[in-house]
């Protein structure tokens, strides 16, 4: 599970849900799993909810989840050289990101 800072906008951490089943097996990454397999990646589940607004990680933090979205709409951003904010992805309901931290051995935070 993710370390969150102290100061995160963290709600509430929740069991995961029978919808969050079907949720996994709309990953490209999982579509080839079997059953048992399935059962075994949905104990790694540890759901959160954010409040709107919230930052779940920063440049340089440590690369240490997958996020799938559930519910709510995420923005990749990241701030360019004259302060701006420029949005790299939106994503929505089924969208993932921070596979990679997960992946690969050499990525170990968020560019």
């Amino acid at each position: 599970m993710p370390t969150l800072p102290a100061s995160s906008s963290l709600v509430s951490e929740k069991p995961p849900a029978a919808g969050q089943y079907a949720l996994l097996r709309g990953v490209p990454l999982f579509t080839a799993l079997d059953d048992a397999a399935m059962d075994e990646l949905f104990g790694y589940l540890h759901p959160v909810e954010l409040k709107a607004g919230s930052s779940l990680f920063r440049v340089g933090d440590a690369g240490d989840a997958m996020y799938i979205i559930e519910r709510g709409h995420v923005r990749i951003t990241v701030t360019d050289a004259d302060g701006r904010e420029v949005i790299l992805a939106s994503l929505g309901h089924g969208d993932f990101f921070g596979e990679m931290s997960r992946l690969e051995p050499n990525v170990d935070a968020y560019p």
